[in-house]
């Protein structure tokens, strides 16, 4: 099982993506997982200003379209939002729902 831990903003575009689901094709390498660095975006999509969560909803979807691109099942979500301190679970799956 090969996981691929995205670092940085830029590697969470689709032409990154394709770029390395190429690489590993080449070498018979098949990508199981993605895992994001979160502290870059998950504390901010719970945020109560809309346009910082708005934000943070969009490079989460940058994410999941780049592990897409290089053929992941799950994406890993870590959830930076402490949920005993600043939210609950069914807050968390309720605002992920209705984007």
């Amino acid at each position: 099982m090969r996981r691929y831990f995205l670092n940085t903003f830029s590697e969470y575009s689709e032409a990154y993506a394709r770029l390395l689901a190429g690489i590993a094709g080449d070498y018979g390498i098949a990508i199981h997982s993605v895992h994001p660095h979160g502290v870059q975006f998950e504390p901010q999509m719970f945020y109560g200003y809309e346009r910082t969560a708005n934000d943070a909803f969009g490079m989460f979807e940058r994410v999941l379209a780049a592990g897409q691109a290089l053929g992941a099942k799950p994406t890993f979500f870590t959830v930076a939002c402490f949920i005993s301190r600043w939210c609950s679970i069914s807050t968390i799956l309720s605002a992920l729902a209705a984007r």
